[in-house]
């Protein structure tokens, strides 16, 4: 951002509030720079919730286009980043009916799309990605939320739509499955 300085889990509040209104008022500069801040994160969740490169790109891709065509609905520009993952992660509910159809990621085309996407993949990258597709698909939008999007559990539950002690218990199942195939 021009001379803002920029903290990896938000922008400075009034920079992004000031780009979110300018958004509101048709600003288009103003949103793709927004969503360019996100963009990587959206993409992880997507990719990791959907389980390959192509649906998770329309995926982020029909979040954005209805970010853009519904921001003037947006009643508290401080919560567009929120907002954006909710609609991301009610595309991504629409992918598949049930959780039990829902994809599993294969590990070579997480390692290979992360790389594409000039990430790092560090040498426990791989068993990570694949512990995360072993855990249920809400399970799995938790713990992504939390790790990557970087939301707290009231956060999370608003944009799942469940109550905050679900999300809470779900985190800490799923983050001691996780811990407990690690140590094995």
């Amino acid at each position: 951002m021009n001379s803002k300085e920029v903290h990896r889990g938000e922008l400075i509040l009034d920079s992004f509030k000031d780009l979110a209104e300018k958004s509101k008022n048709g600003d288009g500069k103003a949103f793709a720079e927004i969503f360019s801040y996100y963009s990587r994160d959206l993409f992880r969740f997507a990719y990791y919730r959907l389980g390959n490169k192509e649906d998770a790109e329309d995926a982020v891709q029909g979040a954005v286009l209805t970010a853009f065509t519904h921001i003037k609905d947006l009643r508290d520009c401080s919560v567009f980043k929120s907002w954006l993952f909710k609609i991301l992660s009610n595309i991504c509910k629409s992918y598949y009916i049930s959780p039990k159809s829902a994809p599993s990621v294969p590990l070579e085309d997480v390692e290979n799309t992360l790389r594409d996407e000039n990430a790092s993949v560090s040498a426990g990258g791989s068993e990570i990605a694949d512990l995360l597709s072993a855990l249920s698909p809400e399970d799995r939008s938790v713990v992504l939320l939390s790790a990557v999007g970087g939301y707290k559990s009231g956060e999370i539950a608003e944009i799942l739509g469940c109550p905050p002690s679900t999300v809470r218990s779900k985190l800490s199942r799923s983050l001691a499955k996780l811990r407990k195939e690690l140590t094995l």
